[in-house]
């Protein structure tokens, strides 16, 4: 009997353990349920789809009460998650997110089976909206006159006619915004989490936000910005980054990595990545280091740097390439049996070389284009393409965007070390020269550094140096400069590097030759802009190495700072010799040489005023008895680079020029040639005040008179007898540009000469007897051109002439190199000797009644 009493105790209290346990458990759940959450219906039915916000079928779309009803449903789920933190319930928060998450999701989905729904919830306001609009017909349009402009009201508010691209979620201008609701509900979950420091919902909040913008990268189309709705999300991300920043304590928020770069490196280095997304990752994540660097979060910056050495961004060095180049090498001798080293001799450098300075996306197109029409034109015209070449064009194809990626993720860290110098702080420099081989490393590390180890590397960098200026002018700070750190920055680099000697020796003047062949296509504005600019910092490093406090925090070796002073020597030797190989071989074209030659000519026909002036007026135009011919036109030695296709330098005005002065070397012997035959008592002096009463001497029909250097308008003006072809629309010009006039019936010329005083020519127009012209010998050197004979000899290809201008040059250019005879040879090859010549004689009648009136001062 005792052992069953005893039984029965402890089957007892088994139970009464066991109903105390599932008491606690219904009482835990009634809490959790219904005293937390009295709301707890309501939040069922939204969980399990009952409610018109996620049960689309059930959506009123006419209008917008059930927007604001999502709106609102949005911000209680938020502020019950708040309150359930508050109780640590963290499981259930979670569940809200994943509702959050789910729902944002099934609207984005809405666009595919419902545009106009999708609208109404999404973009009530048309923010993302793509509106096609018809263009314009301005020839129709009707532009009101300055009587038609109505005069505005300054107390009628006037209407924006503009709408914001994005703003900060939390502002009020947004009114019913949805997305706004959605980031706002995720961001009341962070900061309830943050203020019960519960990490767990912190990271799930932030993988919500992420994870939503994952699904935007790769949404496009034609009707609605999606890339706007991205930066609106990234914009609200960077805000809520600041704010885990933005604190007086060294403290590092646990999720600072995934805030700060994490989220936007994760992105630009996925396979999956949308293209036109890549720019945008690029400008926030620079945005949000920026204000890690700003606010003094060092450690953050620092442990980006070692992500992006760690994580080997760096495209391998891939043989793609030379792959492809066996592949169509052999397809080609199967086709038709032959050398093809010529036809494919491009593909080594558009294949690689040219890849590894591929810095923007307007290159990268480029490079494409050009990649896709060379296979086009040179091989696909011969063999057909198959899988295995395409899927080698492929390869080459991706290497290309990933190297892209990895020379703008290069940039962000130039610029985040120029801004940290222009801070004073060197320690993120050091940390980035230092971290991945630290001098007390016991091997080498296989790792690519993210700073610029080769010589090709820093040049490529220099070369987008004006874009790095300009990406930093938006963030610097005060009325400081950014080029003076961009430039130290450079020269720290060059100071610290050394050529290569794993692969190859680099040596720097082949280097830059290389690098302006591949990276620069050898034209010569770029090539020498870059040698300017490694000129300049030079001079500046000569500087600055012997200054303090540069000398010290920087360029303390000697022994370097002598070495980089070598250095910017070899890369500038390195740029001269390209830019005098494009003077002595840059490309000149055939079209280039004739419509040189040929614009001179038409210029000079527009200015050959005394041999129109004397074919019109000529008595004897046959006559060929006495005439004295003498030569005009150009002979003269030209730089090469006149003429070079692309030189950077442009000759503006020369053409013109040159035509001008042909005409005027013939101008003044027809006026030489009338002035000689004036007898001595016919010439002149009157003052200003004579010169109406010696025109009214010879205004008959019979003369002709040519004003030199004086402004007649101004001397007539009040003289009715003087009629300028201004003021006459029907007046017979005789000679444009040159016949200005009449004065009762005398035809009035001018001409200005600064060889000439101020006179007036009067010319009596039966003494004109005849002009002729003559072109003289022609040799084969010469072509015929109009009336002139041409010759266009090119002294870098053309070794007959240049031997014979070197044998006998002519006297001023003797003298010149008289002293350095073995420079002449090479001055000449960037020479072009271009002669345009003609003769041309004039005849007045010897006793001609002509006469010169020189006006006094």
């Amino acid at each position: 009997m005792g052992k069953l009493k005893s039984y029965l105790k402890k089957q007892r209290n088994k139970l009464i353990l066991f109903l105390s346990i599932q008491f606690e458990k219904i009482k835990s759940w009634y809490i959790k349920k219904w005293v937390l959450s009295p709301k707890w219906i309501w939040l069922q039915r939204i969980k399990k789809n009952k409610l018109p916000i996620v049960h689309w079928p059930k959506f009123n779309r006419a209008g917008t009460d059930k927007l604001k009803r999502l709106n609102n449903n949005l911000e209680k789920i938020s502020k019950i998650s708040a309150l359930r933190l508050e109780k640590d319930y963290t499981d259930s928060v979670i569940d809200d997110l994943k509702w959050i998450e789910d729902s944002f999701i099934k609207i984005l989905k809405l666009y595919n089976t419902d545009k106009e729904l999708f609208f109404t919830l999404i973009d009530p306001d048309n923010r993302y909206r793509i509106i096609q609009r018809e263009p314009i017909d301005w020839e129709s349009f009707t532009f009101p006159g300055f009587g038609d402009v109505q005069q505005v009201d300054e107390n009628q508010p006037q209407q924006r006619t503009y709408d914001k691209l994005y703003t900060v979620y939390n502002n009020p201008d947004r009114g019913n915004d949805l997305i706004l609701r959605y980031i706002s509900s995720i961001f009341n979950i962070w900061n309830a989490a943050n203020q019960k420091e519960n990490f767990l919902v912190q990271k799930y909040s932030l993988y919500v936000l992420t994870n939503w913008i994952f699904i935007l990268d790769p949404l496009k189309d034609d009707d609605f910005n999606y890339q706007e709705v991205l930066k609106y999300f990234l914009d609200n991300l960077t805000n809520l980054n600041i704010s885990t920043l933005n604190t007086d304590t060294d403290k590092i928020h646990p999720l600072s990595s995934l805030l700060n770069y994490n989220i936007y490196l994760n992105r630009i280095f996925s396979d999956e990545v949308n293209q036109d997304n890549i720019d945008v990752y690029f400008e926030y994540l620079f945005r949000n280091l920026y204000q890690a660097l700003r606010l003094q979060k060092i450690a953050i910056v620092k442990s980006f740097i070692e992500r992006c050495i760690d994580s080997n961004f760096y495209p391998s060095n891939s043989s793609n390439y030379s792959t492809l180049y066996s592949i169509l090498a052999d397809k080609l001798r199967e086709h038709e049996p032959g050398d093809y080293s010529t036809l494919l001799k491009r593909l080594p450098q558009l294949g690689g070389y040219t890849i590894r300075y591929i810095n923007n996306f307007e290159e990268l197109t480029k490079w494409n284009v050009e990649f896709d029409e060379y296979l086009r034109d040179n091989i696909f015209d011969k063999i057909h393409s198959d899988e295995t070449i395409l899927q080698q064009v492929k390869q080459i194809k991706r290497l290309a965007l990933k190297t892209l990626k990895f020379n703008k993720l290069q940039t962000v860290v130039i610029k985040l070390l120029a801004f940290s110098l222009f801070k004073k702080d060197i320690s993120i420099l050091n940390h980035a020269l230092e971290y991945n081989q630290p001098g007390d490393s016991n091997a080498f590390q296989g790792n690519k550094e993210i700073l610029p180890t080769s010589l090709l590397e820093i040049l490529n960098l220099i070369k987008h140096r004006y874009n790095i200026e300009h990406e930093l002018f938006t963030y610097w700070e005060g009325h400081h400069g950014v080029e003076f750190y961009v430039d130290q920055l450079f020269m720290i680099l060059l100071y610290r590097y050394r050529p290569q000697k794993m692969y190859y020796n680099e040596d720097p003047k082949q280097t830059a030759i290389g690098f302006s062949r591949d990276a620069l296509n050898n034209v010569s504005g770029a090539v020498d802009g870059i040698d300017q600019y490694i000129i300049r910092l030079s001079t500046m490093f000569d500087k600055l190495s012997e200054m303090e406090p540069y000398k010290s925090d920087y360029f303390a070796n000697t022994e370097k700072v002598t070495k980089t002073k070598e250095l910017f020597a070899e890369i500038h030797a390195g740029f001269l010799s390209v830019m005098d190989n494009i003077e002595i071989a840059g490309n000149i074209k055939d079209e280039t040489k004739t419509g040189f030659i040929s614009g001179i000519i038409s210029e000079y026909e527009k200015f050959n005023f005394l041999l129109k002036l004397y074919q019109q007026y000529a008595t004897e135009p046959n006559s060929e008895e006495g005439l004295d011919f003498e030569t005009i036109g150009v002979n003269e030695l030209m730089d090469r680079t006149t003429f070079v296709e692309n030189w950077h330098i442009p000759y503006v005005g020369f053409i013109e020029g040159r035509g001008r002065d042909v005409a005027e070397q013939e101008n003044r012997n027809g006026q030489f040639e009338i002035t000689r035959k004036i007898a001595p008592e016919n010439n002149i002096e009157i003052s200003e005040n004579e010169i109406v009463n010696v025109l009214s001497e010879y205004s008959d029909d019979n003369h002709i008179i040519i004003i030199r250097n004086v402004h007649l308008d101004s001397v007539l003006r009040d003289e009715e007898r003087y009629k300028p072809n201004w003021k006459d629309d029907t007046a017979e010009i005789i000679i444009p540009n040159f016949h200005i006039g009449y004065f009762d019936q005398m035809p009035v010329f001018r001409l200005y000469d600064n060889l000439f005083h101020d006179s007036l020519l009067i010319i009596n127009k039966s003494n004109i007897i005849t002009v002729l012209q003559q072109t003289g010998d022609m040799t084969e050197a010469f072509e015929l051109n109009r009336n002139f004979k041409t010759s266009f000899i090119d002294l870098s290809v053309n070794e007959a002439s240049l031997n014979e201008m070197v044998a006998q040059p002519p006297i001023w250019l003797a003298e010149e190199f008289s002293d350095k005879p073995d420079g002449l040879r090479s001055y000449l090859r960037k020479k072009i000797w271009l002669r345009i010549l003609k003769k041309t004689a004039f005849k007045m009648k010897t006793d001609s009644k002509n006469y010169l009136y020189e006006i006094k001062e």
